[in-house]
């Protein structure tokens, strides 16, 4: 982890769990006191061609999030890096962006509200939640 917070952080994620199962989703947080690793927009792949005594089939559904015990995963790889936020640098002082021509900050949700996140994760020292669109 660097200076600046978790640079993985908005990264496309394929997690293996020790079930053998695979997920890809977007890297949201990274909790070290819980030991858990949270992907939002998950979707599971199931065992695929791994070797386990109950093999399971990939899910057609994508979920928002699902939380991880760090302990119960076998792999964790970046497949891609973080998208740039709507051509902004990545900058951990941004807490949330919506880029619109109707913006009205009066209607806008308070960090870590909205249910239409793509991530959200903890404030670098803070352990404030905040929520990147």
């Amino acid at each position: 982890m660097s200076a600046g917070g978790t640079p993985y952080i908005g990264s496309k994620i394929s997690l293996i769990s020790k079930a053998q199962i695979r997920y890809e989703g977007i890297l949201s947080s990274v909790d070290t006191d819980r030991s858990t690793v949270a992907l939002a927009k998950v979707k599971s792949y199931g065992t695929e061609d791994r070797h386990t005594v109950r093999p399971v089939p990939p899910k057609d559904e994508v979920y928002e999030f699902i939380i991880f015990r760090g302990s119960d995963i076998k792999d964790i790889t970046v497949s891609e890096p973080p998208k740039p936020h709507h051509g902004l640098p990545r900058d951990p002082a941004i807490v949330q962006v919506k880029k619109g021509k109707d913006y009205n900050p009066a209607t806008e949700q308070t960090a870590g509200a909205s249910s239409s996140a793509v991530w959200t994760g903890w404030c670098p020292g803070s352990k404030r939640e905040y929520t990147h669109q």
